[in-house]
């Protein structure tokens, strides 16, 4: 393109020459004299300047975890998980419902070493209280990685303590929540080692094709944003089951906390529901 431009320029001095009084020497000289004064030429402009080129799309780099961080030893526990256990039995003798939340200790060996309470409501706190502490658990287990010097070995798996949230949603023997029991309170403090639901869970409703009492267990897999990321039906009430599937979908949890940092976990709900007394 540069050649063809150059050459349109010395036909034009040409053609233009002789209205000047010049002859096609002199132009000529001229134009050679003009060639050897440039002692920068300017930059060849080729075809690959004139084509549109569009800009990439700019991608941040993913953000570092903080598990991946390799100056700080990442969470790594598989949480207690529910083996056997029976649900507990409905108080046939309250008038009202309420939800309950208790923090059970669970030892190396799987076992209920102890029951703390963090939300009352006489008397469905004692029936669940009594009912988890004959619970078994598959224990928690720290699972470290293999010395530096062998890094084929397995990893180490030791069983270690830990503390699972148990729920408990009672609902009153009517259509409706309204009770005429003691309300539930909040008589503790969840520790950091459990998820905890940001707001209190609601009650499940009856199902109408119900007719008597029953009670579900749902296992919740919490995960380290505290979402539930998966149920599984530990103790099934057929006409029942769904109406506490339901109602679980909707909590939200705080998550565990593993040496400061969020952790996956188990939760177990109960929901326990009355035949409606009608008149």
């Amino acid at each position: 393109m540069t050649a063809t431009v150059a050459a349109w320029s010395v036909l034009v001095a040409l053609v233009a020459a002789p209205a000047a009084g010049q002859s096609l020497g002199q132009v000529a000289a001229q134009e050679a004299a003009r060639r050897k004064a440039i002692t920068a030429p300017a930059r060849v402009i080729t075809d690959e300047d004139l084509r549109v080129t569009r800009p990439s799309p700019i991608v941040a780099p993913a953000p570092i975890a903080a598990a991946d961080d390799p100056g700080t030893p990442a969470p790594n526990r598989t949480p207690a998980r529910l083996r056997v256990g029976a649900p507990p039995q409905i108080p046939v003798q309250a008038v009202g419902g309420g939800d309950v939340a208790i923090e059970a200790s669970i030892s190396s060996d799987g076992r209920v070493t102890g029951i703390a309470r963090v939300r009352h409501a006489a008397p469905f706190t004692e029936a669940l209280s009594a009912a988890v502490q004959g619970w078994q658990f598959a224990p928690a287990v720290d699972v470290a990685p293999p010395p530096r010097d062998r890094p084929d070995a397995p990893p180490v798996r030791t069983p270690t303590e830990a503390s699972v949230l148990v729920l408990g949603l009672f609902r009153p023997p009517a259509l409706f929540n309204g009770t005429l029991g003691t309300p539930p309170v909040d008589v503790g403090r969840a520790s950091e080692m459990v998820p905890y639901p940001t707001s209190p869970p609601p009650l499940p409703a009856f199902p109408p094709n119900a007719f008597i009492d029953g009670v579900v267990v749902v296992e919740l897999s919490i995960d380290a944003s505290g979402a539930v990321a998966g149920t599984r039906l530990v103790h099934s009430s057929a006409a029942f089951d769904q109406a506490a599937l339901d109602t679980v979908s909707y909590l939200r949890f705080r998550p565990a906390q593993l040496r400061g940092r969020p952790s996956p976990s188990f939760v177990y709900v109960v929901a326990a529901f009355r035949a409606p007394v009608t008149l």
